[in-house]
């Protein structure tokens, strides 16, 4: 009995032997599957490709939406601030305003009288919070919307210039020239300067027409100005404007529309296209 158990036992271990070494040796013919060393390199090749092609037109287009809010935000808190001085001293037209140019000089240099802008820029102070009244010199380089960098006509001028500052958030702004006293369509000029080491029209630097209600942005499609969306925020300048002209009619369409698409292409419309392909 002894025997009998011990062969059937020996023959059963056998067998199993037998089937394990039949599995492993199945097991062994099939290699593991891996990627050669040239093939990880040409992925990482195309990967490092569509990197370099994708990554900064993301970053570029995430910029342009953080500008585009703090524009917007510096908007609203000068344009309240507008509404305040206008309940305490009348629209603008009631302010007793002068034009900025008064006349040129003997080199055909324009004189400026900053009285006016002196007196809007003291009417709006009570209701903001400056950090720095520091003016930002107009020498300072700045470009157009397609890249151009800026120069400005030299000016003489008959008094000191307190026409802008530098708002809690970084933001500063300026009034520009008053050219109609009546304010019939507007009475000159306003800026907005993003905090940016760059300072392009259209992208950080963003003009408005200044009425005789407060701030309205330069480039609607019923703007007083000559400012149009079309001319003056055409990224390929086919109107050929000068530089410190092209860009001033973007601020509406980045308010309104809440993009900067003008600067990716130039078939956009207030009445058509409203973003590029």
């Amino acid at each position: 009995m002894t025997l009998t158990t011990n062969k059937t036992t020996a023959q059963t271990n056998s067998r199993n032997h037998g089937t394990h070494r039949t599995h492993f040796t199945h097991l062994a013919t099939f290699p593991k599957a891996a990627f050669t060393l040239a093939e990880v390199l040409i992925t990482l090749a195309i990967i490092g490709v569509v990197a370099a092609l994708t990554i900064p037109s993301l970053v570029q287009r995430y910029q342009e939406r953080q500008y585009v809010t703090h524009l917007k935000k510096s908007y609203a808190v000068l344009q309240n601030a507008f509404q305040m001085a206008i309940a305490e001293h009348g629209t603008l037209d009631q302010w007793g305003l002068s034009k900025t140019v008064t006349g040129q000089d003997e080199e055909g240099n324009n004189i400026l009288d900053y009285t006016a802008t002196n007196m809007i820029f003291s009417y709006l102070e009570p209701y903001l919070k400056i950090a720095s009244y520091e003016n930002l010199n107009e020498v300072d380089k700045w470009y157009s919307l397609d890249g151009r960098e800026v120069t400005v006509a030299p000016s003489t001028s008959t008094n000191e210039m307190h026409d802008g500052a530098t708002l809690a958030d970084g933001t500063y702004f300026k009034i520009g020239w008053v050219n109609d006293v009546e304010c019939k369509t507007a009475c000159g000029d306003f800026w907005i300067y993003l905090p940016a080491k760059k300072q392009q029209l259209g992208v950080t630097r963003f003009n408005f027409d200044l009425t005789k209600y407060g701030l309205l942005p330069r480039g609607r499609s019923d703007s007083p100005s000559d400012r149009s969306f079309e001319n003056c925020c055409d990224i390929k300048n086919e109107s050929g404007l000068r530089s410190d002209e092209q860009g001033r009619g973007c601020t509406a369409w980045a308010l309104y529309e809440g993009n900067m698409e003008y600067r990716h292409c130039d078939d956009l419309s207030w009445g058509g296209k409203k973003k590029c392909d």
